[in-house]
């Protein structure tokens, strides 16, 4: 079946990101993925800023328009992506709840600011029998979907321990693996503040925190994204380790008999390397929409995943004040 697509936010993740890259090989905008992917026959967008509507038309075939209420007096898509600045998600999302045609809203991540917010929205979106995915792109990849499992499965042991190095804000960056973690270590018991940080962008904390899930801990280290990008996250547990690396690779240590000391465990001289397809990530998001409007598969990432994040990310905000 063909679906068609609006993606509202002209930005870097909704058209910036890949604009000048015409393989098939980078995908890493909404806009992209809606032209590249088979399942979707048309996608048109929405922004305020007519120089971005401009770019948008440069390079796709599907109309612009400067706000939602124009948007869907003329056009009625099947998905919508909210991919608007975080403070507007919540105005967009409410919007397009309007639409009669709509199956599904893929919001960007997180959902909105506060979790009470991000409650309301979803309850609406359920009144109207609208689906909701978060872009929480990780979590759609084959890679780091295998991985996750293997870890649930138990092939680390349990507790895990994690260390996470993240930039530009536990909203905004630090929510992916904080994302992940809810899915394989349960729910948070605590958090502690090791220390607050600055604000990035102006809003979005940037803390050091131990935070402890029923099935381990983690302790997110943050960073300036003006020195130098870099996000990373390392897994250990009584039976090895998994590194989701800076670049997107995925490294997995078991553990064996040491070299010397028979008696002694120690981790694998070389790892297994787990295969990713993440410079395609937007791509394999809607992949997994498709599948799901088709009735093949559940949603990788859906409301409830998002909201459990914005609980999280509710009560690191608590303890910061």
């Amino acid at each position: 079946m063909n679906f068609s697509g609006l993606v509202v936010g002209l930005g870097q993740i909704g058209l910036g990101y890949d604009h000048h890259d015409r393989s098939h090989s980078f995908v890493a905008s909404h806009a992209k993925a809606f032209h590249l992917h088979p399942a979707f026959s048309s996608v048109d967008a929405v922004d305020p800023e007519s120089s971005r509507r401009q770019m948008f038309s440069d390079r796709y075939d599907g109309t612009t328009y400067p706000n939602v209420r124009c948007a869907l007096e003329h056009c009625k898509p099947d998905i919508a992506v909210v991919a608007t600045p975080t403070a507007h998600h919540a105005e967009i999302f409410e919007a397009l709840l309007e639409c009669s045609s709509l199956r599904l809203i893929l919001c960007e991540k997180p959902i909105t600011t506060t979790f009470s917010r991000a409650v309301t929205m979803l309850e609406a979106a359920g009144r109207k029998h609208i689906s909701v995915a978060v872009n929480y792109i990780r979590r759609y990849d084959p890679g780091v979907r295998s991985s996750l499992s293997r870890i649930r499965s138990g092939e680390l042991g349990y507790p895990l321990k994690a260390c996470v190095w993240y930039r530009k804000g536990i909203f905004n960056n630090g929510s992916h693996f904080l994302n992940l973690l809810l899915s394989i270590l349960g729910k948070i018991e605590r958090v502690q503040v090791i220390s607050k940080g600055r604000l990035w962008d102006g809003w979005d904390p940037e803390p050091d925190l131990k935070v402890v899930f029923q099935h381990g801990e983690a302790y997110f280290m943050s960073g300036s994204e003006d020195d130098f990008s870099y996000h990373q996250m390392e897994l250990v547990g009584p039976a090895g380790k998994v590194l989701y690396d800076k670049d997107d690779k995925i490294f997995w240590w078991g553990i064996g008999a040491g070299l010397n000391f028979s008696h002694q465990n120690v981790l694998w001289q070389q790892p297994e390397k787990i295969l990713t397809d993440l410079k395609r990530y937007q791509y394999n998001v809607l992949q997994n929409i498709a599948d799901f409007l088709d009735g093949h598969a559940p949603l990788f990432c859906d409301g409830v995943s998002g909201l459990e994040t914005m609980q999280a990310l509710d009560m690191i905000q608590a303890e910061l004040l």
